[in-house]
């Protein structure tokens, strides 16, 4: 819908990234391929975020998409400005993480009702979260209150919320 043109510019510009992409492509490849190429591209850029939350800028972080999501996360990414290396993502624990232990962060707001933090999921990375602060019945794992800012580091603090 929306009429007035404008649509026309957005799809030329989609059309294009599509081709690009499909040039990057083995021979043979469908659109269905090149879809699931910029998905998977859209599903791994990290928003680089400043110390007030705001994203200024993306970036492709190879190790850090390697990490899966939780509403109930272990570790947090941050960016920090390295003289040599340029902008690095630094990824922290936020409790504790045994050995061989999976790094969990959480690709959404955490303030969110968990409604909304699964609308999200789905809409934007296509699953849901099955963490205990989502799983109905399950505890719920700990609220907002497990979730403090720490002093010292400057990095975020977990613990589990006590009723």
């Amino acid at each position: 819908g929306g009429g007035g043109g404008g649509g026309g510019a957005a799809s030329g510009k989609k059309a294009a990234a599509g081709s690009a992409v499909a040039a990057l492509l083995p021979p043979g490849s469908s659109a269905a391929d090149v879809a699931l190429v910029l998905a998977r591209f859209r599903w791994n850029n990290f928003g680089v975020t400043d110390e007030l939350g705001a994203s200024p800028g993306a970036g492709v972080f190879p190790v850090g998409a390697l990490l899966n999501h939780s509403c109930w996360p272990n570790c947090v990414v941050v960016y920090e400005a390295d003289a040599a290396r340029g902008l690095v993502q630094v990824i922290r624990a936020v409790s504790w993480i045994p050995p061989g232990g999976e790094c969990r962060h959480s690709y959404v707001d955490l303030l969110s009702p968990t409604r909304g933090r699964q609308a999200e999921l789905r809409a934007s990375y296509g699953f849901s979260c099955h963490c205990p602060r989502c799983e109905p019945g399950a505890g719920g794992g700990p609220g907002l209150g497990a979730f403090s800012v720490g002093g010292g580091g400057g990095g975020v603090t977990g613990g589990v919320a006590t009723a």
